[in-house]
């Protein structure tokens, strides 16, 4: 066998913005120590044909360290170049900032991680590091070395190759049967590929070799749970608490087990028990936010997202979470800023352009949220909800046939959401169509008979086709199923006072103005409504005045709505409304 030295003993791989001071550090620590190792910011700046040298410096090198940043997960070439390394079977060391907490439910036991404060504490681990494993790999071979395959395995979980991953802890589990660890972490690959019952046939066997490890007992809870096993993962969690109290983990589950039970109530109290006991872990600040805004308490709930992204700045599931009580709120703006920040961490994720979408259609941002749309059906193509949005967007835009040919297309992926009939029954409103948008309308009651809006749209049908006391009965039943739907209400007005029923028509505009004090729609139309009565000159002068206050747009109107016809030489009105 004829021994050539390569030219790099350890290449390292780091994302550039937020790593590259790290690697730079490594580098010359590792030339003080006669380690040849490649950083390539050199080569990056002076040569056309980088990929091609970093390609042949992974294959040349005995190591491959790839540092992991706050950028390093939505790098691809960070990706490439660890796929490259796991391909040719390199010696792998990952190194995990410690700004970057392990926020996974779940608990992967992890195997020669290095864990670093700063650049200096890096290189002094990482010098003596190597020369272990120089000495290690010396007296045994690295295909050989389990150590060196449950590394790979942690690199393949990173990449979110969880298939990959697995197949390296089978391999361990054959070499190293008696490890609990290597049983948990095939327990936490398979729970992630959803085969749970597999999942827990593995946690049982690590459990065999060492009863009463906590971090593995609650990871056989989160999966139990997957499979509606409610009880038995509360039993598991009960016995973790009351062995160990301050395990804030074990608290965090139970609360997630306890709100998919339907025990609401002890859910919050098991989630702000966990987030006393770790306050600084951003899993569980996420699952307590998620249960704030569930009980109303949205100041609260927004700034538990804060501090579980002011620890993690990219992590995904607070800021999904953030974005979707945003759209709650109606501060659509702020959501859409939210889908932006996770679009930038992974341009793939399908949910955040499919939420981005809908916000952007409730800012009437209709060509971005249709842009959004055919981006999250190009990722995602067999989702119906996007499909709806797509609708949506095309529905706002006035493209009444597309807006029903994509609604159709939704409703043929998942004929159950009953949103999407309601927004078919509206196209077909549009296209004038009126027979089958009831039949469209129906058909969302008999998914849910509870869909307030299903009653509003029907009262909205039947207002057009002049059948007002249907439609009266329509907004009264949509207000018995929602009492605090304000357009209902407003609705519920105008019909009134089509069908000269003035005193319910008066409380109706009242209902919706307490409702929502600046809802200009709802005061111009107690305006008309004393105007119509043609003997309160004083109510109807001040109610129009609010409206003007609240949206100017409505001088105009009033100048030409014959419900203040008998007003439009009043000298009173003519100085408000011009």
């Amino acid at each position: 066998m004829n021994n050539v030295e390569s030219p790099y003993e350890i290449f390292i791989a780091y994302e550039t913005t937020t790593g590259r001071s790290t690697a730079q550090n490594l580098y010359k620590a590792f030339k003080k120590t006669n380690y040849k190792s490649f950083y390539d910011r050199e080569i990056l700046l002076s040569s056309d044909n980088w990929r091609d040298i970093i390609d042949s410096a992974i294959e040349e090198a005995q190591f491959f360290v790839v540092i992991f940043t706050s950028g390093t997960f939505n790098s691809d070439e960070v990706k490439r170049e660890c796929n490259k390394a796991l391909k040719l079977n390199k010696s792998i060391i990952t190194c995990r900032s410690s700004d970057i907490p392990i926020s996974d439910t779940q608990e992967l036991s992890r195997f020669q991680r290095i864990t670093f404060e700063d650049k200096y504490d890096l290189a002094d681990k990482l010098v003596v590091n190597i020369r272990k494993l120089k000495e290690r790999h010396s007296k045994i071979r690295a295909e050989e070395d389990f150590e060196e395959i449950c590394k790979r395995g942690d690199l393949f979980y990173e990449l979110n190759q969880f298939e990959k991953a697995l197949e390296s802890y089978d391999k361990v589990s054959e070499l190293k049967p008696e490890m609990e660890v290597v049983w948990n972490n095939k327990g936490v690959l398979l729970d992630k590929l959803k085969r749970y019952e597999e999942a827990i046939k593995a946690y049982d066997h690590a459990l065999i070799i060492n009863p009463g490890l906590n971090y593995i007992l609650n990871n056989k809870a989160v999966s139990l749970t997957a499979l509606d096993r409610f009880e038995e993962a509360l039993t598991i969690l009960e016995k973790n608490i009351n062995k160990n109290p301050k395990d804030g983990i074990a608290w965090s589950i139970k609360g997630i087990v306890l709100d998919k039970a339907g025990n609401h109530k002890e859910s919050y109290e098991a989630h702000r028990i966990a987030f006393n006991l770790e306050k600084k872990n951003p899993e569980i600040l996420n699952n307590y936010a998620l249960k704030l805004s569930e009980n109303g308490l949205f100041k609260r709930s927004i700034e538990m997202y804060n501090s579980a992204l002011n620890i993690k700045p990219n992590f995904i599931e607070a800021l999904l979470n953030k974005g979707l009580l945003m759209d709650k709120l109606g501060k659509y703006q702020e959501a859409v800023d939210l889908y932006d920040k996770i679009i930038e961490i992974n341009p793939k994720y399908f949910v955040a352009w499919n939420n981005k979408s809908m916000s952007l259609n409730n800012l009437n941002h209709c060509n971005d949220a249709l842009d959004a749309a055919k981006k999250a059906i190009e990722l995602e193509p067999e989702s119906a909800e996007v499909w709806g949005n797509k609708g949506v967007s095309l529905a706002k835009m006035g493209f009444h046939e597309k807006a029903l040919k994509s609604f159709n297309k939704a409703i043929d992926l998942n004929p159950k959401l009953p949103k999407l009939w309601i927004n078919k029954g509206n196209a077909l409103v549009e296209l004038g169509h009126h027979k089958k948008a009831f039949q469209s309308y129906d058909k969302a009651l008999s998914l849910n008979s509870k869909y307030a809006e299903v009653w509003y749209n029907k009262g909205i049908l039947f207002q057009k086709i002049n059948q007002n006391k249907k439609a009266s009965e329509a907004y009264k039943k949509a207000i018995e199923l929602k009492p605090e739907y304000v357009d209902a209400w407003n609705n519920l007005g105008l019909i009134s006072l089509e069908l000269k029923i003035f005193d319910d028509s008066l409380n109706a505009f009242n209902t919706s103005i307490k409702l929502n004090k600046k809802n200009a729609g709802s005061w111009y139309n107690k305006a008309c409504l004393y105007s119509s009565l043609k003997k309160d000159k004083k109510n109807v002068l001040k109610n129009l005045s609010k409206t003007i206050e609240l949206d100017s747009k409505f001088k105009e109107k009033a100048k030409k709505d014959k419900d203040f016809k008998n007003l439009w030489d009043d000298e009173e009105f003519k100085k408000l409304v011009n």
